[in-house]
């Protein structure tokens, strides 16, 4: 999570979302990331959606992404796949067939929200 290529990509993704080169990125541009990391249509993702996302990663609370934030939800996504995949990607997928679109969506939230100061604290101590 801390090699050169890791951050070298993950900033580059910030770029093509930074689209204004301001350095922060509003929730809605968030948008593209959210539908691809919850696997759902693009015009599921609802700006409600994108508002969640920024209050679990704003850390400075300006409304904005900075790449910082950025890379640290990078992160955190990354160990937060890893540790869904070993707990057993049999049950997410069949949890995930019961809900629908929005549903899902809403519990990937929820379980981002939940779960990112115990996996914060768990990267910290690595």
């Amino acid at each position: 999570l801390n090699s050169k290529e890791f951050v070298s990509m993950a900033m580059h993704q910030f770029d093509n979302l930074d689209t204004d080169g301001r350095g922060e990125l509003p929730p809605r541009a968030m948008a593209p990331v959210l539908a691809s990391l919850s696997e759902e249509s693009p015009w599921t993702v609802t700006l409600e959606h994108c508002m969640r996302l920024a209050l679990i990663f704003d850390q400075d609370r300006n409304g904005l992404i900075s790449r910082e934030e950025y890379m640290e939800f990078v992160k955190f996504v990354v160990a937060f796949n890893w540790l869904e995949q070993q707990a057993g990607r049999q049950a997410v997928e069949e949890r995930a067939a019961e809900e629908s679109e929005k549903a899902r969506l809403h519990a990937m939230l929820d379980r981002l929200a939940r779960d990112k100061g115990a996996i914060d604290d768990t990267m910290a101590a690595v």
